[in-house]
């Protein structure tokens, strides 16, 4: 009896050995396996335990751990699936109208398995009686995503800078601008972009953003900005992209995997040139590395050369925020995060709607401001192993834990100092979660540097001030000169991740503080004169004369 089951035995393991091998052939050599869906990244902080049912997250950043006390605060920046990128429309039937451009896409991103299954039933009035699909019409053409032709543009004043305004188009940036009363403008320069992923999934308004590249920058933006609004809805929704360059280093082609790095190419970057070819492969669930690995194919010369460049950050955000459809305008910076639902809250308090719980005390911004008036955002820096904050509880727990403190505290203490972050913590948050004025700014300084919310009249950026110094803070300093009021919000926030320390300055950075330190004694007197007010005192005695 124990010889038949041990030879049974043998033969169900050589049946099964079998079976295994014969299925592991099938499946490679089949091609009809359904691909798993791109994840998308849901870009708040989580726990462990939700990163467990999520799907695989992986860490935004390299990954740091606390101890003891947190507990849950003390998590990474993890990513979950979210959806899969919608496929592009099918190409229009010839002769028809599509009301204006046609839509572009990325036809390498599409499947062409869901678009060929795709039946498009034809307009009564065409004499075809069977049905049309996907794949009996033409080919869509090959496009970019890219609306612009470097032919045209505009120059700045001085002409050191080509602008070119909606390059990519968000698909709901229209109805969300006629939606939202607030757009939020921000800019950056290709170091910076992956932080945009994580600002559209906090904010669902419209945002209006600025980018800038030099030379082979340019296709990596494009190639960036793509993978952005292939991977992320909120982006490819939400975000209009806007492009400048400088005219001494206009775009040119890119740099290829393997090629050799101690060769300059200043081959003239063509616009309808949609080779992806040569880049790395860039994953979803980390944008950050995604966007390392671009920048690695920046040729040396271009590098060098950003190192000195005085960046041209009131240019850049001029231009996101004249973009911007809506009439009040939330101008920040593209690493700046905003809270949970701040633009629905903030659309909130602009129109006057009280909300739940708001109450007869909740007037909204015509109640509270008299005159010029620009609401300030208090913002803080955090801690990069705790989760971002739900509400201005949790913000201010953190806060008394070192967690969290105000946006350049160590750094450069003035820069938000007049916001006057104990009284706004001190003030408990309403039941209503309404947004209202906590308190006036009554000791405004020049080198206040808020982030705030103001009808799209205010002054522009000087664009003089370009570099590192004098560019935020003289906009600031000429509004207060014009009579505006500064009013701090509450309960909403913002935040930057990281705790900022003072470090050593490099040369560059000095010399570009100098030369604008030279612009602003023109700068003053102009604003005097135009306002004819000068109530912080910055002609000294030549004001009596």
């Amino acid at each position: 009896m124990g010889c038949r089951l041990w030879n049974l035995s043998m033969l169900s393991v050589l049946i099964l050995t079998f079976s295994n091998i014969l299925l592991t052939i099938r499946l490679l050599h089949s091609s009809d396996c359904p691909r798993p869906s791109m994840p998308g990244p849901s870009l708040t902080k989580q726990s462990s335990s939700e990163d467990a049912e999520g799907g695989g997250p992986i860490s935004n950043s390299p990954s740091k751990s606390m101890e003891a006390s947190e507990g849950a605060e003390t998590q990474s920046v993890r990513f979950q699936q979210r959806e899969q990128p919608v496929p592009p429309p099918p190409a229009p039937q010839p002769g028809t109208s599509t009301g204006g451009a046609a839509p572009s896409f990325d036809v390498k991103s599409s499947s062409a398995t869901s678009v060929a299954a795709t039946t498009i039933n034809v307009p009564p009035a065409t004499t075809t009686t069977a049905p049309v699909t996907a794949a009996n019409l033409p080919p869509a053409p090959y496009t970019t995503e890219f609306r612009m032709d470097l032919n045209y543009g505009r120059w700045d004043n001085r002409r050191l800078f080509k602008m070119f305004d909606f390059v990519v188009v968000g698909e709901q940036f229209a109805n969300l601008s006629a939606r939202f009363s607030v757009c939020l403008a921000t800019q950056s320069s290709l170091e910076r972009l992956h932080t945009l992923a994580q600002v559209a999934h906090q904010w669902s308004g419209p945002i209006s953003a600025a980018v800038f590249a030099a030379a082979d920058e340019f296709p990596l933006v494009r190639s960036y900005i793509r993978f952005l609004r292939r991977c992320y809805s909120q982006v490819r929704e939400r975000v209009s992209f806007h492009m400048a360059f400088p005219g001494e280093r206009p775009p040119t082609k890119r740099r290829k995997v393997g090629e050799m790095t101690n060769v300059g190419d200043a081959t003239p970057w063509d616009p309808l040139d949609d080779d992806d070819s040569g880049l790395p492969k860039l994953d979803c669930r980390n944008p950050e590395a995604s966007l390392e690995d671009l920048l690695r194919l920046r040729r040396p010369e271009t590098v060098r050369w950003r190192t000195k460049f005085s960046y041209p950050q009131n240019h850049m955000r001029n231009q996101a925020r004249k973009a911007c459809q809506s009439p009040y305008v939330f101008l920040t910076d593209v690493d700046v995060i905003p809270s949970t639902e701040l633009a629905e809250k903030l659309d909130d308090f602009l129109v006057a709607r009280p909300g739940v719980g708001g109450g007869p005390g909740h007037q909204g911004a015509n109640g509270a401001c008299r005159g010029l008036c620009a609401f300030v955002i208090p913002t803080y820096e955090l801690d990069e192993r705790v989760r971002f904050p739900q509400n201005k509880t949790d913000l201010v727990r953190l806060a008394k834990k070192g967690l969290a403190r105000p946006f350049h505290q160590k750094v450069f203490i003035f820069n938000q100092f007049a916001t006057n972050f104990s009284r706004w913590q001190d003030e408990p948050e309403s039941p209503g979660g309404f947004v209202h004025v906590s308190h006036n700014v009554t000791n405004f300084e020049f080198l206040y540097e808020p982030f705030y919310v103001a009808a799209d009249s205010v002054p522009p950026h000087d664009e003089r001030f370009m570099g590192y110094g004098y560019t935020r803070n003289t906009q600031a300093y000429e509004m207060f000169v014009a009579g505006y009021q500064f009013q701090v919000l509450s309960p909403i926030f913002t935040c930057h991740w990281g705790l900022q320390n003072k470090r050593g300055r490099p040369p560059w950075r000095e010399r570009q503080n100098s030369q604008n330190r030279k612009h602003f004694e023109t700068f003053k007197r102009e604003v005097s004169a135009r306002y004819n007010r000068d109530p912080l005192h910055m002609l000294g005695p030549s004001k009596k004369q």
